[in-house]
């Protein structure tokens, strides 16, 4: 009996010493919870070695690696399709003001206003009196909306704004190095029909190769807005663009040659043979 309770005593001890040494026991768990793994499973499945953080690190570097290049030129070609957009929408712009004015081109030189880009007129107190990108901005998108040749017919401020313009970030300076310019686009001196100007059309049919004649061009003007016209310097003055009757030139030239890839002679090149008109023998 005696060997009966000794041993009943002593399953009994050992028992309570098991439970007593269990890490559970030592760190006991909420009232709520129940421990259904040993402790030292659970902790090796919750935590993570250096190795293992270190790895993927290096995989999320490898990855953002490969995909900023990719993004990048994502934006930079929404950024294309967006002033490609603008460019339609102010040649239609353009097309619709001529065809309501009997086909004359646009003959813009505001004398109350700074002339923007050839067609519209800016504050003649601007840029002047601009104390932050905030009021410049406010300025130049009411002058677009009021004194705006092509206004009725591209009436949303951003068609004259190109989103890869890196002048709206600059800050606001003074004299011609403002700067800062919301504008992006002028009409050329192709087009522009001002008395003063020699190398421009004045009726839209008289524009013969229409392909070869620029209306508008992306310009980065230093002084707050893309003043005047667009030309190009060429011999100490000023010319127009292609597509344009220059004094020596009839209205309408006949198609100039192309240009053959590493000719020195840059003002008459030899024509290139079309492949066309070569007759082949067997």
């Amino acid at each position: 009996m005696k060997k009966q309770w000794l041993a009943v005593h002593s399953h009994i001890y050992m028992t309570r010493l098991d439970l007593c040494t269990r890490p559970e026991a030592r760190h006991p768990l909420p009232g709520n919870c129940k421990m259904t793994a040993p402790f030292a499973q659970r902790a090796a499945a919750c935590g993570f070695t250096l190795i293992e953080l270190l790895v993927v690190i290096a995989i999320i570097a490898i990855l953002a690696a490969m995909l900023l290049p990719a993004l990048a030129r994502a934006k930079l070609k929404a950024t294309e399709a967006t002033c490609l957009s603008n460019q339609k929408q102010l040649g239609l712009a353009f097309t619709m003001y001529v065809n309501d004015n009997n086909d004359n081109l646009i003959s813009y030189s505001p004398p109350n206003f700074n002339n923007g880009g050839g067609f519209w007129g800016l504050d003649p107190s601007a840029p002047g009196d601009w104390t932050s990108s905030a009021v410049a901005l406010a300025d130049v998108q009411w002058d677009l909306k009021t004194n705006n040749l092509l206004f009725q017919y591209a009436s949303n401020p951003g068609v004259y704004h190109c989103p890869g313009d890196v002048r709206f970030n600059l800050p606001i300076g003074t004299g011609n190095a403002v700067g800062w310019a919301y504008d992006s686009y002028a009409i050329t001196e192709n087009v522009d029909s001002i008395p003063l100007f020699t190398d421009s059309f004045t009726k839209f049919s008289q524009i013969k190769r229409t392909s070869d004649c620029l209306i508008f061009a992306e310009q980065a003007d230093t002084r707050g807005y893309n003043e005047g016209t667009f030309g190009l310097a060429a011999n100490g003055g000023n010319m127009a663009p292609p597509g344009t009757s220059m004094p020596i030139v009839p209205c309408n030239p006949p198609k100039p040659a192309r240009m053959r890839i590493g000719s020195t002679n840059t003002l008459n090149p030899p024509p290139i043979p079309d492949p066309k008109d070569q007759i082949i023998t067997t």
